[in-house]
């Protein structure tokens, strides 16, 4: 047990999708968001909680027989940074630390995530309080995983998009995890990449 929480981001309009919720596209024989919400159970965190807000009712079908935490964001079109903010309320007091992962990232398996959670662990036994992201050749990628020490600041955020801004104030806690892996930047904003990735 790994003595993390994980959130799981699932609340967006999917504007520059057009008219469809892009969580709910098909990939690989299920709704996107349900693939995404697999590969984060299997993984070692002790609970994913699932931040909902557009088509709260649709995007709780494709997922309700999984094991998840679900919590509602009502005022989901304030934003990323409300809807971390509201999944991140939500974690287990006694975690350690906690994931934040977008709801359209298809790529991302179990191992990636893993391969995070083992970084992070490492640093945390010798009594660092980390930030680990991936990069992939200097492109930040997802999920993102943050001590708890980093939870009241994140929850105060007025401004600013996600978690960037806690990122920044406390660059010299962060990790980076360099990898040529695209799992970790490849997200479905688009049309044109869904298309894309379809053909993956």
């Amino acid at each position: 047990m790994s003595g993390l929480s994980a959130v799981l981001l699932a609340a967006g309009e999917s504007r520059r999708m057009g008219t469809a919720n892009k969580l709910l596209l098909p990939y690989r024989g299920v709704p996107l968001i349900r693939q995404v919400a697999v590969q984060l159970l299997a993984s070692g965190v002790r609970e994913v909680i699932l931040v909902s807000g557009h088509q709260a009712e649709a995007v709780r079908e494709a997922l309700d027989d999984l094991p998840l935490r679900f919590v509602h964001h009502p005022d989901y079109a304030r934003g990323m940074r409300s809807s971390i903010q509201k999944g991140a309320a939500a974690i287990d007091p006694t975690a350690i630390g906690f994931l934040v992962c977008p709801g359209d990232m298809p790529l991302l398996r179990t191992a990636h995530h893993n391969a995070l959670i083992e970084v992070f662990t490492a640093e945390v036994s010798t009594g660092k309080t980390p930030i680990v992201r991936p990069f992939v050749r200097d492109l930040p990628g997802h999920p993102v995983l943050f001590h708890r020490r980093f939870l009241p600041e994140l929850l105060q955020l007025r401004e600013g998009e996600g978690c960037r801004p806690v990122i920044r104030q406390h660059a010299q806690h962060l990790l980076r995890r360099e990898t040529s892996d695209p799992a970790y930047v490849v997200d479905v904003d688009t049309e044109a990449a869904y298309a894309t990735l379809k053909q993956m």
